[in-house]
C-alpha cells in the first residue's frame, strides 16, 4: 500500500514528536538551572503539539485519493545492500485521532501536575519524563513501519518505568518500577511475536527452514544454544568459549570442531532469515 507524500502543511507533522522530545531533552540536560520554569516548558510543549494536531487533523480534508493519509520519510534508518529501512511517519485519520487523544489528555495531565508536584524538588525531572512519554507515544502511533512502531513502544516502556519509579527513595516505588520493567519485557515478547506473525515474509522464512538440509537446521539450533549459554560464575565469559556447548547441542554422530567452514551453514541460514524479516519490518503495518 502506497500513500501520498506529505506536502504543504502536513509536511511538518513530524513536529508533533520533535516538540515534546526536544522539551524533554532540555529539561533533563539543563538540570537544576531549569527548575524555576521547566514545568511550564513541559506544559507548553504538549499544548503546542495539541494545537498542531488540530491543524493537521483538519488538513487531512484537503487530501484526495482513496486514502486520506500523508507519508513523510525523514531519513534512512538502516541501509545494507538492497535492504533499506527508512525512518518514516504516517498521518492518517486513525493516527490523527490518537494524536489528539494523547496530546489533549496529556496537556490536561501536565497542567494538573503543576500544582500536584508544586512542593516536590524533582518537579522539573518529572516533567522531563512526562514529555518523553508523550513523544514516545506519538512515535508509536505515527510510525509507518513496524520498526519505528517498536521504537516508540520501547520509549513508552522506558518512560513508564521512569515515572513509576520516580520516587526511587521509597521502597514501594522501586518495587513497582521493577514490576513494570518485567511486565514490559513480557509485552515486548508479545509484540515481537505479533510483528513476526504479521510480517508478509514469515511464510517464506518458515518454508526456507523446512526445506533446508537437516545439517543446516541443527546448525541453527546449535548457534542459538551457543549464544544463549549463561556466562560462568567463576571467570569472565570470554575466557571460556562455548564450543563444547555447540558440540553437545548438535546432532552429529561425531561432531567436528566448529571452524569457520563449519559455521557457514549457520551464518548463511541466519543471514537469509534475518534479511527477510528485516525487509518485512520495513513494510507499513496492515
Amino acid at each position: 500500500m502506497h500513500y501520498a507524500t506529505a506536502s504543504g502543511t502536513l509536511s511538518s507533522f513530524w513536529l508533533l514528536i520533535a516538540i515534546p522530545g526536544v522539551s524533554a531533552a532540555i529539561l533533563l540536560l539543563l538540570g537544576r538551572r531549569a527548575d524555576r520554569w521547566g514545568h511550564w516548558l513541559g506544559v507548553g510543549s504538549v499544548g503546542v503539539a495539541f494545537i498542531l494536531g488540530l491543524v493537521y487533523f483538519f488538513s487531512l480534508r484537503g487530501l484526495s485519493g482513496p486514502y486520506r493519509a500523508a507519508d513523510r520519510k525523514l531519513f534512512d534508518f538502516l541501509q545494507v545492500g538492497g535492504l533499506k529501512i527508512s525512518f518514516g511517519l504516517l498521518f492518517d485519520p486513525l493516527s490523527a485521532i490518537f494524536v489528539l487523544l494523547i496530546t489533549g489528555v496529556g496537556f490536561l495531565i501536565h497542567l494538573y501536575a503543576v500544582g500536584y508536584m508544586a512542593h516536590d524538588p524533582g518537579r522539573r525531572r518529572f516533567f522531563g519524563y512526562f514529555n518523553l512519554f508523550v513523544a514516545a507515544m506519538l512515535t508509536l502511533v505515527l510510525g509507518d513501519n513496524y520498526l519505528i512502531t517498536f521504537i516508540g513502544w520501547e520509549g513508552v516502556g522506558l518512560a513508564s518505568y521512569l515515572l513509576i519509579a520516580f520516587w526511587f527513595d521509597r521502597p514501594s516505588a522501586t518495587t513497582a518500577g521493577k514490576k513494570a520493567f518485567i511486565m514490559n519485557r513480557v509485552g515486548d515478547a508479545g509484540l515481537l511475536t505479533a510483528m513476526f506473525l504479521a510480517s508478509p515474509n514469515v511464510i517464506q522464512v518458515v518454508r526456507m527452514y523446512r526445506h533446508s538440509p537437516p545439517k543446516r537446521r541443527m546448525s541453527v539450533w546449535s548457534f542459538i544454544a551457543c549464544m544463549t549459554e549463561p556466562a560462568p560464575r567463576n571467570r569472565p565469559a570470554l575466557k571460556k568459549p562455548c564450543a563444547s556447548r555447540w558440540i553437545r547441542a548438535s546432532a552429529y554422530a561425531a561432531p567436528p570442531r566448529p571452524t569457520p567452514r563449519n559455521m557457514y551453514p549457520i551464518w548463511e541460514t541466519v543471514d537469509q532469515a534475518s534479511t527477510r524479516l528485516m525487509s518485512s519490518l520495513a513494510q507499513p503495518p496492515c
